[in-house]
């Protein structure tokens, strides 16, 4: 087995490992006790991470029909869970500095 094989393997187990962390982080904003938990929140920005990254990986692997935009699609949710997340950040910051 050389190397291009493993990485042909590797590569293809992508989507299921992005399927099962999607379900799991589901699960967990699912049972958050309320939406402004640290847990939902950051369930929420996961599951949209995810959602983009699984759509990017079944492109590269052709899966799904590219087009441009389609691509574009994938980073616009990427791009809109990268802000919030840091607006997670900066607004879990800035509660806990204040609470002290």
């Amino acid at each position: 087995m050389d190397i291009l094989t493993i990485s042909t393997i590797l590569r293809n187990l992508v989507p299921i490992g992005l399927v099962i962390a999607l379900l799991l982080f589901l699960r967990l904003g699912i049972k958050a006790k309320s939406v402004r938990s640290a847990q939902a929140e950051l369930s929420i920005f996961i599951v949209i991470w995810v959602i983009a990254e699984l759509l990017r990986a079944m492109l590269l692997l052709g899966i799904l029909q590219t087009n441009p935009m389609f691509e574009f699609l994938g980073i616009v949710i990427h791009t809109i869970s990268m802000i919030a997340f840091g607006i997670f950040m900066v607004f879990r910051f800035y509660r806990y500095s204040a609470g002290r």
